[in-house]
């Protein structure tokens, strides 16, 4: 959830003008404009289209982004391979004050990504499977294991981890615009969902958001199994998944195979433990997913997960987590963690942006790795995002923002909501170069009425925004500390060893103490590890 107000007086548009800078200036548009500034603070030059000119310069905008991608196209976005960079691990000494050598800061190619967290966002979600498409096709998904969502960002983080592609994901995102989130749902709702309970809440009820994400989950799950089932392969794995969980985790899969939509959906919905199974099943479609609800009767952030609400399905874990407080009601559920029947709405009023899910209870070692692999998707919110990554962000004070903050935690049932948006930034600031930065064109939070045109728009942007942000990360490094040239050979993937024996042998004449340097004894012994290891491997 993201609470900000629609500006009504124009169109703010974020071109590149130098790709370095991929959060940068503003591209100047041959539209009516008004050239006064665009906000206050840091924001860099912005271009102000007056109500008659956003047809044509949206349109003109969209076709500008849509030719500076097509330029891009021809190149391959995995094309900068390891040919490109030299991965192997560089050792840098570390001593103490009385000068002994105490470790190494190994400086290493960033791994691959195995988590994504998306923020809360509402409307400016409309750039979410644009982005994604980008980090597709560099590769960047190829080892994502876990999902996280927090309000827009559980209906994109429940679509890909159900199994939706980006075009399926961008045809879901398309259906939720306001008339099928205010829309009533069709008839015989409360006989086929009657664990969903909203009777007595204001707000819009929004059952078509569940109904959409429970055909959606169900269909994408009914339809794997339906068209794998009979397959060897696919038999050998559920046999390995019998002797794993048991019996009852494939009678559960088998009943999964066949759906009816029309009948009471009770314990027929998928749900987040039937992610799990699918995800040790086939690892490259299904994910494990994490979504985020407001629990206003306790007055804490749930984390819906299989570990900690096994049976909730997905579909009402998501429409909990996008129900925006009082524009959309919040909902009755026992979720059976053991507390009983609560009221849950947005999860974005405790954590829009719930790095926690991954960081929590980690320290050291184990904290650096997860951190490493894992990337958050924040909104530009024009320019609030460069801020943000760029400038420490400071705890609220007492003065207007406090005030909103306090008018907005009352809104929600958050007393505390003020501090947990400051948390939220904090973890953007903290996720350094993993923080991707997702572009919305005009579009605010509760902007779900926009033209075709406006969401073109928008997702031109994110696209080639996206792209410049990847180019940017190509090469990504980060640093570890090591005791010893052993103990990092232990964490070395195989690209990094292999690098090692086909890169050149260490020369004791390129460090200033010769054979006697800690910097070559470190390099020399990784290359000797490598080479043992590989002749092992032979033998």
């Amino acid at each position: 959830m993201s609470l900000d107000r629609i500006d009504s007086h124009g169109v703010f548009v974020g071109l590149p003008r130098k790709p370095e800078f991929p959060l940068g200036d503003a591209e100047p548009l041959s539209a009516p404009v008004d050239r006064s500034p665009a906000g206050s603070g840091p924001r860099l030059d912005s271009v102000r289209l007056s109500q008659e000119g956003v047809g044509a310069a949206a349109l003109q905008a969209s076709d500008s982004m849509q030719r500076q991608l097509q330029a891009l196209q021809g190149r391959n976005p995995r094309s900068a391979d390891a040919s490109t960079y030299d991965i192997r691990p560089q050792g840098i000494p570390r001593y103490d004050a009385g000068n002994r050598l105490v470790g190494f800061t190994v400086i290493r190619q960033a791994p691959p990504l195995e988590t994504l967290v998306f923020r809360g966002g509402g409307a400016k979600g409309v750039g979410n499977p644009s982005v994604l498409a980008e980090m597709r096709d560099a590769g960047m998904l190829d080892g994502i294991k876990h999902l996280v969502g927090s309000s827009v960002g559980a209906l994109t983080a429940l679509g890909l981890a159900s199994g939706l592609d980006i075009p399926a994901l961008q045809a879901l995102a398309d259906k939720f615009d306001g008339k099928a989130m205010r829309g009533a749902p069709d008839g015989g709702f409360q006989s086929r969902y009657p664990m969903f309970d909203t009777s007595w809440r204001p707000g819009f009820q929004a059952g078509r958001v569940l109904e959409l994400l429970d055909r959606t989950t169900a269909e994408q799950v009914s339809g794997y199994l339906g068209a794998h089932w009979a397959g060897d392969a696919f038999q050998t794995r559920l046999e390995r998944l019998r002797l794993a969980e048991g019996d009852g985790a494939v009678d559960r899969l088998a009943q999964l195979r066949h759906q009816d939509e029309g009948a009471d959906r009770s314990g027929r919905m998928i749900t987040f433990n039937d992610l799990r199974l699918l995800h040790r099943l086939e690892p490259d479609r299904f994910k494990n997913l994490t979504l985020t609800g407001w629990d206003a009767t306790r007055g804490r952030t749930l984390y819906f997960d299989a570990q900690t609400t096994p049976d909730v399905p997905v579909a009402v874990a998501g429409r909990i987590s996008m129900g925006f407080p009082v524009y959309f009601k919040s909902v009755d559920l026992d979720p059976g963690d053991g507390h009983g029947l609560r009221t849950f709405t947005d999860g974005g009023v405790g954590s829009n942006m719930p790095v926690e899910v991954v960081t929590n209870g980690l320290q050291g070692k184990r904290l650096e790795h997860a951190k490493a692999r894992t990337a958050v998707l924040t909104f530009d919110e024009g320019g609030e995002a460069y801020r943000i990554l760029h400038q420490t962000p400071q705890p609220p004070s007492f003065g207007l923002e406090w005030v909103k903050d306090k008018l907005a935690g009352w809104v929600a049932r958050n007393p505390d909501y003020g501090w947990s948006a400051y948390q939220d930034r904090l973890k953007v600031h903290e996720a350094g170069p993993n923080a991707f930065v997702v572009f919305h064109g005009d579009i605010g939070t509760l902007d779900l009425g926009a033209s075709s045109t406006r969401r073109g728009l928008a997702q031109a942007q994110a696209a080639l925004k996206m792209r410049e942000q990847i180019a940017l990360r190509r090469g990504q490094a980060y640093a570890e500390e090591f005791s010893s040239a052993r103990e990092c050979f232990m964490q070395l993937n195989e690209r990094e060893k292999r690098a090692i024996l086909e890169g050149p042998v260490p020369e004791p004449g390129a460090y200033p103490k010769g054979r006697d340097d800690a910097g070559y004894q470190f390099e020399w012994t990784l290359f000797e590890l490598a080479r043992h290891e590989a002749q092992q491997r032979k033998s």
